[in-house]
């Protein structure tokens, strides 16, 4: 008697003597996540340019004109500061 390789098993509707298909590589280990401090973090604010403030009021930044490039800075921060600056004739 002579040894044969044992049977492969068979696949429901693959005919008998088709080519095996070989299998696949294992799949690569997933990424480690995050790792996450109980003691809650700062968070860190991106430094804004600088914007010059209202020569009117001199408490909010003037408006910030973001339909030119580049970005062009009026001297007021809004309509009302605008009107009282003129109406009132300061010159600074």
């Amino acid at each position: 008697m002579s040894a044969q390789a044992p049977a492969a098993p068979s696949i429901p509707g693959r005919a008998p003597g088709a080519p095996q298909i070989p299998a696949l590589p294992p799949l690569p280990p997933l990424p480690a996540l995050p790792q996450f401090s109980a003691v809650p973090q700062a968070p860190t604010v991106p430094q804004a340019a600088t914007v010059p403030l209202c020569k009117n009021c001199k408490s909010r930044p003037a408006y910030v004109d973001r339909s030119t490039v580049p970005f062009s800075t009026h001297d007021f921060c809004g309509r009302t500061c605008a009107n009282t600056y003129i109406v009132s004739g300061k010159t600074v």
